[in-house]
């Protein structure tokens, strides 16, 4: 059965005036996939720099006598040898570090003098352990070659065995032994080598001790005392 013309003529304009809509309308664009958003440098955490611990040996030598010989009071011999030598232990961190060491020298005088009219001689052997602790602090952290400076304390022990012999009395030989303790202020700069967990650091360190005459016979002059002002050279090796 047809439907009346009526009815077509009503529907035929409307079916093309919705297509002509339909056509107008975009199409429906498929979703895009999310991006990760790649965190910013204000979010990104920065990697801290584990400490390292390194152990090794450190030597090297005096650059001056151990004692002040030149007193018109008597004459001393500083038989001491000039070499120090001992273990290391350092900790360092990107930019510091510190260091302990324990360095060890032979130990040894000479010494004669006159006191009212009493000649005497004297002969001591012994060793001494210096323990500085220094803070270094290292510049261009990330170079194979850093110049390195540093500031601390130390102790030193000293121990002697010593034979006392007087003119009026040359037949009593006194033979005793003393230990003394010492403080001082090192300061260092140097060069340090790193090659992998492996370092080399050529050293100049200098020392302010406090006064040491507690080991020698005259106490009462002062004569014979122990130098002040300690200058070394030193090669530290670590791994």
């Amino acid at each position: 059965m047809m439907p009346p013309r009526s009815f077509q003529r009503i529907t035929l304009p409307a079916l093309l005036a919705a297509c002509a809509l339909c056509a107008q309308q975009p199409a429906a664009q498929p979703p895009k996939p999310q991006e990760k958003k790649q965190p910013g440098p204000e979010i990104v955490a920065k990697k801290k720099n584990p400490a390292v611990v390194s152990f090794g040996l450190m030597a090297g030598g005096h650059l001056r006598d151990f004692l002040n010989t030149g007193n018109s009071a008597g004459q001393a011999n500083d038989t001491s040898g000039h070499l120090l030598i001992g273990p290391t232990l350092q900790v360092h961190w990107s930019r510091f570090s510190i260091e302990l060491d324990a360095l060890y020298r032979g130990y040894g005088t000479r010494s004669s003098g006159n006191i009212l009219g009493v000649s005497f001689e004297n002969r001591s052997n012994g060793r001494t352990w210096e323990f500085p602790l220094l803070a270094k602090r290292r510049f261009y952290p990330e170079a194979n070659v850093k110049p390195v400076f540093g500031a601390g304390v130390a102790l030193r022990y000293l121990g002697q065995s010593s034979t006392l012999s007087a003119s009026n009395d040359p037949g009593n030989a006194n033979t005793n032994t003393e230990r003394s303790y010492v403080f001082g202020i090192p300061l260092a700069a140097g060069i340090e080598f790193q090659s992998g967990r492996f370092r080399f650091t050529p050293e100049f360190r200098y020392t302010l001790w406090a006064a040491d005459n507690s080991l020698f016979p005259v106490r009462s002059q002062g004569i014979f005392d122990s130098n002040n002002n300690q200058f070394q050279l030193l090669l530290g090796f670590t791994f």
